[in-house]
């Protein structure tokens, strides 16, 4: 099922539990059809909302003038969705799988991944 933010942005479930820590990569793509590009790849421990509403409202809050949700800076890759929001790109933020705390760290998850999509931190 994929769902849309407020900017538009679109949630890619691939079957992954929403409420669980997860991995996931966020992309951009021109044009339909075009190959998305992967710009930034993350984890979270607390389930999809920080990554799929959390950049959007900051993202926003760029667009408006107001300050970041975390009350210090926006980081580069928010200054990269807008960028891209403003081009007219399709933006996705896709999930990729869950990852058990008993079994896995889920920064060297998250590395691995960075890795296989040649995107850094």
């Amino acid at each position: 099922m994929e769902r849309s933010s407020k900017l538009g942005f679109n949630l890619i479930e691939n079957g992954v539990d929403e409420a669980l820590p997860l991995l996931y990569r966020i992309t951009v793509a021109p044009t339909a059809g075009a190959n998305p590009v992967t710009i930034y790849v993350g984890q979270t421990k607390n389930g999809s909302k920080r990554p799929f509403e959390r950049y959007d409202a900051n993202v926003r809050n760029i667009l408006d003038g107001k300050r970041p949700l975390n009350g210090k800076s926006f980081r580069p890759v928010h200054h990269d969705l807008k960028a891209a929001h403003h081009a007219g790109h399709k933006i996705c933020v896709e999930l990729i799988r869950n990852v058990d705390h008993t079994v896995e760290d889920i920064l060297g998850a998250e590395r691995e991944l960075q890795a296989r999509y040649g995107v850094g931190r």
